[in-house]
């Protein structure tokens, strides 16, 4: 798998916040983000997940 590095720029307390979610879920961060886009994605072209 092709791996790519994506720098994220975000106000502290959103990333706390997202760290907080990330560790109630159990998933790592990175893949609570993928996941978040993957929605947003979805939501705006219309798609179902």
């Amino acid at each position: 798998m092709r791996r790519s590095i994506f720098a994220l720029r975000v106000p502290p307390t959103l990333l706390a916040e997202a760290r907080k979610s990330a560790e109630s879920e159990g998933v790592a961060l990175n893949q609570l983000i993928t996941l978040a886009r993957g929605k947003g994605f979805c939501h705006a072209h219309g798609r179902a997940i």
